[in-house]
């Protein structure tokens, strides 16, 4: 059950009625959340963000964050994205690798 709007009563995630940047965030909550059960060294998060407004895009963000820089965590994660808000919170626990395609992604950045 899920519900996005603080006046709307949970509903089960339905693909008709939910956006597919709602759906991307229940499908990351819950991955975050049976991924703590796991015990593999490495996880990869490949493009979840691809659909979400920026305000959901960064509370997932500060969710998975704060998964990562915990201090139980032992695992590493591997976030790989084509777009990343800028203004995001980043723990010291966590190392950024940011990997340009091209001259043009250089430029965007600095701008």
């Amino acid at each position: 059950m899920v519900s996005y709007r603080t006046d709307e009563n949970p509903t089960r995630l339905n693909p008709h009625r939910h956006s597919g940047g709602e759906k991307a965030v229940a499908i990351m909550l819950f991955l975050m959340a049976i991924q703590q059960m796991s015990q593999s060294p490495f996880k990869m998060i490949d493009e979840i963000n691809q659909g979400m407004d920026s305000h959901n895009e960064k509370i997932i963000s500060n969710i998975m964050m704060d998964t990562v820089a915990s201090l139980n965590s032992t695992n590493q994660y591997f976030y790989l994205s084509p777009k990343v808000l800028p203004d995001l919170t980043y723990s010291e626990n966590v190392t950024i690798h940011i990997i340009f395609n091209g001259e043009i992604h250089v430029k965007q950045i600095q701008t």
